[in-house]
């Protein structure tokens, strides 16, 4: 049953059923808890760093990855690549806040639904998962001269949507609607604000695009003359992966060791200042007490000028549970001075 035009809204969820069923648990971390299992092939594509629309023109992690003198691989995360060990000579190449993430490039996603529509017998008929938390019905939007706005635009998805069926993952819930992999499939990537559907395929099921909302990167599962075509296509910046493979791939070891004095020093002394390739960062801890709960800050330095910060509370914990959650926070803090 659709409910409306562009997007073509559907409560029609048990058209879901076979994705969820071939899904790994999520926690797992491999490319299969992202894009079903039991396909021939899969492949990751990278999603750009900076557009012309954030900046002056199409920056890609290649271009990132030889700036810093390292190495592209199919399971290379940004914090490596936008963050080398030395700094480099040159400025860094890109101005943004690095690649987008829960959402591919419309340019990235009109190239993929061309190619990906010769490789089903239902280009017609595609199904398309929105993740329903993007704040539809929550907005605040601001006016050019940075104030409030006192009437936002109204939300593209419709207030009573809320209560529509949804497909439920284990790990996230997606509004549905039907697209043709035409002009229209992009049409409504624009009617949304420039969400692409986070999980979408044909209703013959020959493969399936998957976008989790907090990953720079786009899965792809299908056949192998489908993911041969992605990963031949110079437009898309790609590498052949495994529904095995995991999307949380290790940090390089000298960032490991980084990371490990950072929290060193903080449960010694309750700070610490990190020097990097981008910068520097100021890391201060106040432990949990018995009565209070703590907390972790971080104030970002750009060449002497403040660049960014974060504060986190902590729970009530101790001993493993404090060092583990520390060493998330301080990655999390390296993480936006690489963007």
């Amino acid at each position: 049953m659709t409910m409306s035009p562009t997007p073509r809204w559907s409560v029609d969820v048990g058209q879901a059923d076979w994705v969820k069923k071939r899904l790994n648990d999520f926690m797992a971390g491999t490319v299969s808890s992202i894009v079903p299992t039991g396909f021939d092939a899969y492949a990751r594509i990278l999603h750009p760093v900076e557009t012309p629309e954030q900046g002056d023109r199409l920056v890609r992690w290649r271009e990132v990855a030889n700036w810093g003198d390292q190495v592209l691989t199919p399971q290379s995360q940004w914090l490596a690549v936008a963050m080398p060990e030395v700094k480099p000579d040159l400025p860094r190449p890109w101005r943004s806040q690095g690649p987008q993430k829960g959402s591919l490039y419309l340019d990235d996603a009109r190239v993929l639904a061309e190619i990906a529509g010769q490789f089903t017998e239902t280009p017609q008929q595609c199904w398309c998962g929105i993740w329903e938390g993007f704040g539809w019905w929550s907005r605040v939007w601001f006016s050019s001269s940075g104030q409030l706005a006192t009437s936002p635009p109204p939300s593209p998805v419709p207030i009573e949507a809320r209560d529509w069926p949804k497909v439920h993952t284990r790990h996230r819930n997606y509004l549905l609607y039907e697209e043709s992999l035409d002009v229209s499939f992009l049409e409504a990537i624009e009617a949304l604000e420039g969400h692409s559907p986070n999980l979408w395929w044909p209703t013959d099921r020959a493969w399936c695009v998957g976008t989790e909302i907090d990953f720079d990167s786009t899965y792809v599962g299908g056949s192998k003359p489908l993911i041969d075509a992605i990963l031949q296509c110079e437009e898309l910046e790609c590498f052949q992966v495994s529904s095995k493979d995991s999307t949380f791939a290790d940090l390089p070891q000298w960032m490991v060791r980084l990371v490990d004095r950072t929290v060193n020093e903080l449960l010694s002394i309750g700070s610490a200042r990190v020097e990097t390739s981008l910068g520097r960062i100021h890391f201060e801890l106040d432990r949990p007490g018995r009565l209070r709960r703590g907390a972790f800050r971080y104030v970002i330095d750009h060449d002497n000028f403040r660049g960014g910060s974060g504060h986190s509370p902590l729970g009530k914990v101790s001993g493993e549970d404090l060092r583990l959650r520390l060493e998330f926070q301080v990655k999390g803090g390296l993480r936006s001075l690489a963007t």
